[in-house]
């Protein structure tokens, strides 16, 4: 739960609300890093057996 509080903080919107643009890289990254995290949900549900709605 930390790490999804972290990511919403820290990369959401780190200048608030400012248009920023990014660079191919680094939105990979971001991408890369909510995909992991939506892999862990998914994980937690099929280990805890609740449904997702």
């Amino acid at each position: 739960m930390q790490i999804f509080a972290g990511a919403m903080q820290g990369i959401r919107n780190p200048k608030a609300h400012e248009n920023l643009s990014i660079s191919r890289e680094d939105a990979v990254k971001r991408l890369v890093l909510a995909s992991l995290l939506m892999d862990k949900i998914d994980e937690a549900i099929s280990f805890t057996n609740l449904s997702e709605s």
